[in-house]
């Protein structure tokens, strides 16, 4: 069956029979194949290996590195590739059941980490795509291959390679986290104004021991304040007996006086320290429990409401980032404390 997308370019979509020979490619028409029969696909897979010039990239779920060693012809075909200087990117999902078989894949490739990967393709020489139902028993070939030289699929395909490429993580990370149990940092930026106060409700009601605040601007603190932040912070303390430190700046003797005279009460079971500005006036961090920063960006300070001076808010463990706002904040807290 064919099916005519325009003047130019036609898709066949056949069933590779017993006998048949995999249709080239090198004719200039594109097509599409679906491949059924075992042997047909590990046959196929040999000779477009072997076609292969510079590259091939590969997306596979967790099950799919290890059907690669399982069928030997096939782990034969990759290590030829390695010993021909076809450069080789896996990216699949590194658990403990398939690790001993990544690392021996480590060897002849570049891999990355995924969480929750359940596509099986890959892309030969950025010009033909190939593509496999997910594997659901060990030492089992997939119910079908599909393989396509349409320009289209393989220009989309690879873009979505190129793009878990980039968010995965390095195969050497993610053998310290299970071998190690060396956690995972990350950067996670929020646009959101729903999801930011989600965020930060979740995050204060999380913390166990200390919470470090650093207000950028008085108008910042007094957002917060009328958003029921002082309450939460006073309920937070009398539930776990946690440490909260906060930093307001000195911007004018008005201003000061109007801090002084906000209703104190509210503020007793807070350790609260003022200091003479200097820092970067934009941004209103959380730190917790000396693991997780919480960065809002004050995108308008004359704005009444947090939803309409707030801006891009970054969530992060990363050790740098949290080590490096808890080193301003004791700075500023221990001079003006």
């Amino acid at each position: 069956m064919f099916i005519p997308l325009n003047k130019s370019s036609i898709i066949y979509c056949i069933s590779v029979p017993n006998s048949s020979t995999p249709t080239s490619s090198s004719d200039g028409i594109e097509r599409t194949e679906v491949i059924k029969r075992p042997e047909d696909m590990v046959r196929v897979t040999l000779e477009d290996f072997a076609n292969i010039r510079e590259r091939i990239d590969i997306c596979s779920d967790s099950n799919g590195v290890i059907v690669t060693f399982e069928v030997t012809p096939i782990w034969k075909a990759y290590c030829a590739l390695k010993d021909r200087g076809i450069h080789l990117r896996w990216i699949t999902e590194v658990t403990q059941e398939n690790l001993g078989y990544c690392k021996e894949l480590m060897k002849i490739a570049d891999i990355k980490h995924l969480d929750g990967i359940k596509s099986a393709f890959g892309i030969h020489d950025k010009t033909e795509y190939r593509a496999s139902a997910k594997v659901n028993e060990f030492g089992h070939l997939p119910r079908e291959l599909i393989k396509t030289n349409v320009k289209e699929i393989v220009e989309q395909q690879q873009y979505v390679f190129d793009m878990l490429w980039t968010k995965a993580i390095p195969f050497k990370q993610r053998v310290k986290e299970l071998e190690q149990g060396i956690k995972r940092e990350f950067i996670d930026t929020i646009q959101e104004f729903k999801e930011i106060r989600n965020l930060l409700t979740t995050v204060l009601n999380s913390s166990t021991e200390e919470i470090m605040i650093i207000f950028p601007t008085l108008n910042a603190f007094h957002r917060h304040v009328n958003e029921g932040l002082v309450t939460k912070l006073e309920q937070i303390i009398l539930l776990r007996q946690i440490t909260v430190r906060i930093l307001i700046p000195i911007e004018e003797e008005s201003a000061n006086k109007d801090i002084l005279n906000m209703d104190y009460e509210k503020l007793k079971e807070l350790s609260i320290s003022h200091y003479t500005k200097g820092m970067d006036s934009r941004l209103t961090i959380f730190i917790l429990d000396n693991i997780f920063s919480l960065t809002l960006e004050v995108k308008d300070d004359s704005k009444n409401t947090l939803d309409e001076s707030t801006g891009l808010a970054t969530y992060s463990n990363s050790e740098s980032t949290v080590f490096s706002s808890k080193m301003i904040h004791k700075k500023y807290f221990k001079l003006n404390h």
